[in-house]
Formats: C-alpha cells, sequence, structure tokens
C-alpha cells in the first residue's frame, strides 16, 4: 500500500530564495571534508518541514544561517561573533567578521527546528589546525551544545546529528592537536575519529567512528579507521557501517550509513572502501540488507513511513520505498507537476513528505528546492 502511494505522489517545486546578495555551498552538494572525512550539510531539514541553510555574506565564508520555518516565515541567524562558554575551545569573541574569526561548518536542525551548527575557526603558530565546537542557537546567541562535555578523549567536536534539542550525536577528532608520529605508527587507532553520544551529561563516548543520523536511543554512522595522521603509502579505508543502539555498537556491513527511522532502519550506501562508488543501501532492523536499484548512489535519508531519498549516478535524486518487495528507486523529476525542473540531489525529507532538493531548469543555475507532495 505505501509502495503505491509513493508512485501516486506528486510534488510542487519552491526554490529557496536566499538573502540579497548571499551565496550557499548547498547547491555544491553535501561533502566530505579534508583527511578526517567528516560528512558536512550546508543545508538541513526538521522533521517538522523547517530548513537551515549555511550562506556567505562577508569574505566568502558560511557567516549566516538562514532559517525557513515550516510556516514559511524566515529569519537569518547571525555570525558567530560570540559563543557562550566557548573561549576555551579557541572561539574567542570576534566583534568584527575577518578571516581568523569562526565560521559555520555545517548545520543540522532538530525535530522542532531548532538550529545546530559546528564552528571551526583555523589556528596557526607552532602548529596549525581547525578548532570546532558543537554549538546550538537558544533564541538570542550561539552557545556550546556540549557545555558539560564528554567522555570522548577528542576535544575538537563536531555536530554529527540532532534529533531533538536535547538528544543529539557528535563527532570528535584531533585536528586541534599535535601529532606524534611514532606514537601513529605504534597504535593504529592513534587520534582515531570518536563518536559520542549527547543524551545525558556528560556525553557518552560511543566508540571509534563517525555518527551522520540519530533518532531516539539510536545512532548510525561508520568507521573507517579514520585519524588525523595519514601517510601517503596507506591503503584505502575499508567502511563499515555502524549502528550504535543504547550504546551498544552493531556492525552493519559494508558501508556508511547516514540516517535511521524511529523503528531502527538504516540508509546509506554499501561502499566497501570509503570514497568508492556503493549503491543505495537499506538496513532493516529485522536484519536483511537490501540494495536499491543497479546504479550507483545514495540514500541519504528515509522517513517514518519509509520513503527513502539519495541520489544515483551522481545527478539523479531519487525516491524509494522500504516496503516495496521490487526495490524500485524513482526518479524525483518524474514525480513533480512542473516537468521544466530537474532535480539532481536530494537531501532530506520530513514528517509531511517535504524534501529537501538541488535542481535546475534547463539553462539555468541550480537552486535549493522544497518539495511538497500533493495529490
Amino acid at each position: 500500500m505505501i509502495a503505491f502511494v509513493l508512485a501516486a505522489t506528486i510534488y510542487t517545486v519552491s526554490p529557496i530564495a536566499l538573502p540579497s546578495g548571499a551565496t550557499t555551498d548547498a547547491i555544491e552538494d553535501q561533502r566530505f571534508v579534508a583527511n578526517f572525512k567528516r560528512f558536512v550539510a550546508s543545508a538541513s531539514l526538521a522533521r517538522n518541514g523547517s530548513v537551515g541553510v549555511l550562506v556567505h555574506v562577508a569574505n566568502g565564508q558560511n557567516d549566516r544561517v538562514l532559517i525557513v520555518r515550516r510556516n514559511g516565515t524566515r529569519v537569518v541567524l547571525p555570525a558567530p561573533t560570540e559563543v557562550t562558554n566557548a573561549t576555551t575551545h579557541g572561539l574567542e569573541v570576534c566583534p568584527q567578521p575577518h578571516d581568523s574569526c569562526a565560521t559555520f561548518e555545517n548545520i543540522a536542525l532538530a525535530n522542532d527546528g531548532t538550529p545546530f551548527a559546528t564552528l571551526a575557526r583555523i589556528f596557526s603558530g607552532a602548529y596549525s589546525g581547525v578548532n570546532y565546537l558543537a554549538a546550538r542557537w537558544n533564541g538570542m546567541h550561539w552557545t556550546n551544545a556540549v557545555v558539560r562535555g564528554s567522555t570522548m578523549e577528542a576535544t575538537n567536536l563536531s555536530v554529527a546529528a540532532v534529533d531533538t534539542p536535547e538528544n543529539f550525536a557528535t563527532n570528535g577528532d584531533y585536528g586541534n592537536t599535535f601529532a606524534i608520529f611514532d606514537a601513529a605508527e605504534a597504535d593504529p587507532r592513534y587520534q582515531a575519529s570518536e563518536t559520542a553520544w549527547c543524551r545525558a551529561t556528560p556525553c557518552p563516548r560511543l566508540g571509534y567512528g563517525s555518527g551522520n543520523g540519530i533518532r531516539d536511543s539510536r545512532v548510525v554512522g561508520f568507521d573507517a579507521g579514520v585519524r588525523s595522521v595519514r601517510y601517503m603509502n596507506e591503503p584505502p579505508h575499508r567502511a563499515t557501517a555502524l549502528m550504535w543502539e543504547n550504546g551498544r555498537e552493531r556492525k552493519l556491513g559494508p558501508g556508511v550509513a547516514f540516517a535511521v527511522d524511529r523503528d531502527g532502519n538504516a540508509v546509506g550506501d554499501d561502499e566497501a572502501t570509503l570514497g568508492a562508488a556503493g549503491f543505495p543501501t537499506l538496513w532493516t532492523i529485522a536484519g536483511p540488507v537490501v540494495r536499491f536499484g543497479t546504479r550507483h548512489g545514495i540514500a541519504v535519508a528515509i522517513s517514518d513511513n519509509g520513503t527513502i531519498v539519495g541520489t544515483i549516478d551522481e545527478n539523479v535524486a531519487f525516491i524509494a520505498s522500504a516496503h516495496d518487495p521490487q526495490r524500485r528507486v524513482r526518479a524525483l523529476s518524474s514525480s513533480i507537476d512542473d516537468r521544466s525542473w530537474w532535480i539532481d540531489r536530494a537531501f532530506g525529507i520530513a514528517s509531511n513528505g517535504r524534501i529537501l532538493a538541488r535542481g535546475h531548469r534547463r539553462g539555468r543555475p541550480e537552486r535549493l528546492l522544497l518539495l511538497d507532495p500533493h495529490r
């Protein structure tokens, strides 16, 4: 029945208007960044349908957050010139925007639209690196989301995924720490990426790896042995999709998991090595692993009714259903009421079926889009 409803759903396209003079990396896609392979999102869709977008206004940096609430009202949150409880993280007060100010690295919205973001500030001296801070907007200014700390050894914390304002995951790396190469040669887990679950305080460490999605007591992501120290002759990182449930780790299989629904079904891709091509994949709570279609791609989100969205062939946004026994993928471009649009990326899906995507009309630039279902 759900598969039938999915096939019959038609979407209306609404481009997201950016503030005057602003640009966004969201049209360049969500991406892995630097040596730490952290998954970074420049746009986020909350379960209630609100949207957050990182935008550039000054210096070509992510220095504003555009929030489009579910009722259509808009607000632009300011640059992080001051962050409560953040001075110990190297993110000092920065009254005027300039190159050494903290900027936004990624954005994630809680179920009710509460914005979370990773703040980043480059530093140099005896050694160089980047300080990260997981921050939350409290309605007036940015605050340290992990004010009581975590049990991870890593202190460089970024926002991994957000469920509710009080239930989120952070990733920890060592981009702000000097590396000792002799120690790295002796210990394959030296300065390896870690994940923590922030439902209790301090946030308990889940284990090695990176989180990408969270729902209730489940965090999903991957482990590929990524650490701060890399060598030129280092072999490819084998990727293992992970789920931590109530703090206990479960290996899902080869790949990277990006999202999980309330029942514990996770989606992602089955890439054998990090960065290699994989296929859109569903890891069901019952155990079976399901590959969707025969074309390379990635599933990035799943709603509670089993609707899955993602991208195949690098430029075809798709929609599928976890309940479809034939495991079909359908191009989103074939499910919209204005066929002049081509939808090439899907980033998320809300509880009401709204989809955050990227697309363009022929000969026109890419736009960030909201696709709202109607029948």
